[in-house]
């Protein structure tokens, strides 16, 4: 061989074990899967780069291309039928990109059948492999340890504490450990060797303690393919033993290479039917069935059959290379029914190589894909009985990898995988190489044709990791997008972008759809999922939001136009076939069911609404449909099990079914503990059909159920409670009780202001102070004891029940003051909360025998009585406390009470106040300003604009104000 050709060959090499080593560690996580995008891209980047680059060198060199001996029939027949499957898919982008996957799998195939061709050169690729692993396994016993410095998402899921490393996924990782084990045994076992041949010749190479690293190897290797818990890669290794154990057995009675090799697999092939016979009498004796089985075993054997349906279905030309993620759930069986319509997720992938690629392309490519393998295991053999030890024991290497690599792939998907895939077309260029060493005949392509075969070669090469980038950049814009989401607006451009780069891809358009529904743009959000849908038409997730949109479009019409119904029924029928096609893949989908349900029971009110015969007779057979598909939903195990049992109870009332209403909310209270909304309408149901008893059990029973239960937050019981104590008042006039009840609710949690004043209208309003009085009294008492506070409307209550009026300026003073920090939230309104308290206080200021020592208590009052638009009160107060206000506080006086006095419509007397205030207090710019409005709403503009103009000549008046004011006077 000549110096540049070695030089060349040695260079490529280099770049092949560079690939190599880059590929098991990378990791990018700004995609939504950071180890495999990135592995994808950069094995069509290094199959481009390092094919195309060989074949440029080779040709300016004048280096002999030399034809492939062992696979390039296999392959270009593989090819071939990915190929024209691709031309009859349905989903022909996503085929064009698994065949340039193919494709670049082949290029480094290629390549290295040109470039290795001594065991020495294919040790140091295995060595560079092994170090790679090595590394990565290192990162994955950092995960154990909870040193991963990476952002992984949900590391307490069973994935990442499976040791996913830098694979993504513990069954990715498995699939390239048992190669590299086997790797790694090699190694140690070409060391031992070579050290046993340095010692009898004297020498003390380095390299003769290379068996001691191997051997480490394999052991760490070990430990991490135990916390990958794969069990499909520990049959494969066995395998693996197996075909070694026989071959060292035969090899050893056969002269010739072919007849040893044929002779160990035909016993291996015995022994794996024997053993397989062996398993299921074991499965059989222990369990009582023939197959260990386990939910994720079962799963995956029904994967099997409606994998099996789908090659059946086409069986000589496939449903298209990298489609079956898209399709099979056409094929699912019962089972698989059952099991995806609760996970409400699909598989991307069947588990099992040979399967997925005849669904790919046909029966034909899966022939010929397991004859590439086949031939592996054959050619390693051949070479293990044939030659010198060094390429001996490199060829069992060779036959343990691709058995290994094929019993793997018979229950997973390692050619899908980029490292384990990338490995294999490595292992088998490898082997070509071995087996057609550089003296052998080569063919020069230097002639025109040639040339532009390698064009040819290249271009495709280029095309298709370009097609890669564009696919990949479209993947980083999505995640980018979905980050984006608390910006809706953004986000929307951002993903507009991906699916610029990828428009083939329906993740981007149903996250464009999910954004324009955060948006709240439901038009565009329909468009969206409809594009979606186009790509992906049986993604079942992507029917519903459609269903849902659908759904309450029909609910905005009939609103807005009540007596046209057709738009709502069409929009209901749109609805409704999303919710059926779903239901035609997965019948016991129990979201779909629920939809159809409300789909159904909307169409009912719409059908409810055309007062003739034959309009009530079809919404009533609507009703009980309705009731039919609620009910399936529910039996289903849909997740709001609760609410589900309430629009059943409101569906039956439409149909008129008492006893059935009050079963249904029953149930609904039963099914959720800490559900409290749902007795609210069944409480309006039992006042008006007068039923209260059902409604007073069930309530009953649930907060005897909840002192037992101790996950349930307190504030469940006292709600719970405080229902029960509204049953007992309307519907029994039980005060007492209802009276103990309250006042065991607000002991049990003070602090919420919803208690207090759910308590206080029941005592005022059936003249039950004293109870009060002495609750808050006892309540005040307690939190003191235990260092707490007590609500600030509350503890105002409490000064003055305990030291009457003379508490009433500071009391007032407070319950103002929190009143206007208040936040009000779904529980109670600040009128609830404060109303209350604030009537206590200002009936206490009326009976105060000296007005004056509780002037000040009247403006807070009155202020307060403003804050929550008690007009006639506020005025009242304002009235009293300006009788006696002799002080600065004459001002905010006259300001607020003005203002409440404009909301009453009477803005003469706001301004006759004003003006009577500004002549009192001349220096008051508050007052003054004040005035001016109040003139300007009350329509005298001359007086308003001379007020507005003697307030900007003081000289007091800050920049921000004067601003203000000459913005007002500019209004006039």
């Amino acid at each position: 061989m000549r110096t540049e050709d070695s030089r060349a060959k040695g260079f490529f090499r280099f770049a092949i074990a560079a690939y190599a080593f880059t590929l098991v560690p990378a990791m990018y996580f700004l995609t939504q899967d950071p180890t495999g995008d990135i592995k994808a891209l950069l094995t069509r980047w290094a199959g481009f780069l390092i094919c195309g680059g060989w074949l440029i060198v080779s040709s300016q060199a004048r280096i002999p291309l030399r034809r492939p001996r062992v696979f390039p029939e296999m392959l270009a027949g593989l090819l071939l039928f990915y190929v024209i499957a691709t031309l009859r898919s349905e989903y022909r982008m996503f085929s064009v990109i698994e065949v340039a996957r193919w494709g670049s799998l082949a290029a480094l195939y290629f390549t290295a059948s040109q470039v290795y061709h001594t065991p020495a050169q294919v040790r140091r690729l295995f060595w560079t492999i092994c170090a790679a692993m090595a590394l990565s396994s290192t990162y994955g016993f950092m995960q154990a340890a909870g040193m991963d410095p990476f952002p992984w998402v949900g590391r307490d899921t069973d994935v990442y504490t499976g040791l996913p490393a830098t694979f993504g996924n513990p069954n990715f990782a498995a699939d390239t450990l048992i190669l590299t084990i086997t790797m790694a045994l090699y190694l140690a076992w070409q060391g031992f060797a070579d050290r046993k041949r340095s010692k009898e010749g004297g020498s003390r190479k380095r390299s003769s303690y290379a068996w001691l690293f191997g051997l480490w190897l394999t052991i760490y290797y070990a430990f991490h393919l135990h916390a990958t818990h794969q069990r499909a890669g520990l049959v494969a290794l066995a395998a693996a033993t197996v075909l070694l154990i026989l071959a060292a057995t035969v090899g050893r009675r056969f002269r010739r290479p072919v007849a040893g090799m044929v002779t160990t697999l035909l016993l291996l092939g015995l022994v794996a039917v024997g053993g397989l016979a062996g398993v299921m009498e074991w499965s059989h004796a222990r369990t009582g069935r023939y197959f260990p089985l386990d939910t994720s075993l079962l799963l995956r054997y029904q994967s099997y059959v409606s994998a099996s349906d789908m090659v059946l279905d086409a069986p000589l030309l496939g449903h298209g290379p990298g489609v079956y993620k898209f399709t099979y759930p056409a094929y699912w069986t019962r089972f698989e029914q059952e099991w995806f319509a609760q996970e409400f997720r699909k598989n991307d992938h069947v588990h099992n190589d040979i399967l997925e690629t005849a669904i790919d392309a046909g029966l034909p490519a899966a022939g010929f894909y397991l004859a590439i393998l086949v031939l592996g295991m054959c050619y390693g053999l051949i070479m293990a009985f044939q030659g010198n030890p060094e390429r001996r024991r490199l060829g069992y290497a060779l036959a343990a990898l691709f058995c290994a690599f094929l019993v793997d792939g018979l229950f997973g998907f390692n050619v899908r995988v980029p490292v384990s895939a990338s490995i294999l077309f490595l292992l088998m260029g490898v082997l070509d190489g071995l087996w057609s060493p550089p003296g052998e005949q080569a063919t020069q392509t230097s002639t025109g044709a040639g040339r532009t075969l390698r064009w040819a070669a290249m271009a495709l090469l280029l095309a298709g990791a370009l097609l890669e980038s564009s696919a990949y950049a479209g993947k980083v814009a999505l995640c980018e997008g979905i980050r984006m989401e608390g910006r809706p607006q953004r986000a929307d451009r951002i993903l507009a972008r991906a699916q610029a780069l990828a428009p083939w891809n329906p993740v981007i358009a149903r996250e464009r759809g999910r954004i324009a529904l955060l948006n709240g743009d439901a038009d565009q959000a329909r468009a969206r999922y409809e594009q979606a849908l186009a790509l992906d038409p049986h993604h079942l997730p992507t029917h519903l939001p459609l269903a849902h949109l659908e759904l309450q479009r029909a609910i905005r019409a009939f609103e807005e136009h009540p007596s046209d119904i057709e738009a709502p029924l069409r929009y209901l029928e749109e609805a409704s076939s999303h919710a059926r096609r779903v239901l035609d893949i997965c019948p016991m989908h129990p979201m779909a069911r629920d939809f159809l349900g409300r789909i159904t029971a909307t169409r009912a009110t719409v059908l409810d609404s055309v007062d003739t015969p034959e309009g009530r007779r079809e919404a009533r057979l609507q009703w009980k449909l309705a009731e039919r598909q609620l009910t399936r939903a529910i039996q289903l195990g849909a997740e709001n099990q609760a609410e589900l049992h309430e629009l059943v109870a409101r569906v039956r009332m439409a149909l008129g079914d008492t006893d059935g209403v009050e079963e249904a909310f029953v149930r609904a209270a039963q099914t959720d503990l800490s559900r409290t909304e749902t007795w609210p309408p069944f409480l309006a149901f039992a006042a008006e059909s007068r039923r209260f008893d059902r409604l007073r059990k069930a309530l009953e029973d649930q907060v005897s159920r909840l002192e037992e239960e101790k996950d349930v937050p307190v504030s469940v019981l006292v709600d719970t409670r405080l229902y029960l104590a509204s049953v007992l008042e309307s519907g029994y006039r039980d005060l007492d009780g209802a009276s103990r009840i309250y006042r065991a609710a607000a002991a049990l949690q003070p602090e919420r202001a919803e208690v207090w004043a759910n308590y206080a209208r029941f005592a005022q309003r059936h003249q039950m102070t004293g109870a009060l009085a002495a609750s808050i009294m006892e309540s005040c008492d307690t939190l003191k004891d235990r260092g707490k506070t007590p609500l600030p409307q509350v503890a105002a209550v409490d000064a003055v029940l305990r030291r009457g009026w003379d508490a009433l300026p500071k009391a007032s003073f407070v319950l103002l003051g929190a009143l206007r920090t208040y936040r009000a939230t779904a529980g109670t309104t600040a009128s609830e909360a404060f109303g209350w308290a604030l009537g206590m206080l200002d009936g206490a200021a009326s009976k105060a025998p000296d007005s004056k020592s509780v002037c000040a208590s009247f403006l807070d009052l009155a202020m307060a009585h403003a804050h929550l638009n008690h007009l006639d009160d506020a005025d009242r107060l304002f009235r009293k406390a300006d009788s006696c206000l002799k002080d600065d506080s004459r001002g905010p006086l006259a300001v607020q009470w003005a203002d409440v006095l404009v909301k009453m419509g009477r803005q003469a007397e706001a301004a006759a106040l004003l003006q009577r205030t500004r002549k009192e207090l001349p220096k008051n710019l508050e007052v003054r300003w004040a005035l001016a409005r109040c003139l300007a709403r009350d329509g005298r503009l001359d007086e308003a604009r001379r007020e507005y103009e003697l307030l900007l000549e003081e000289r007091e008046l800050d920049p921000r104000g004067r601003e203000m004011i000459e913005k007002e006077r500019a209004q006039l």
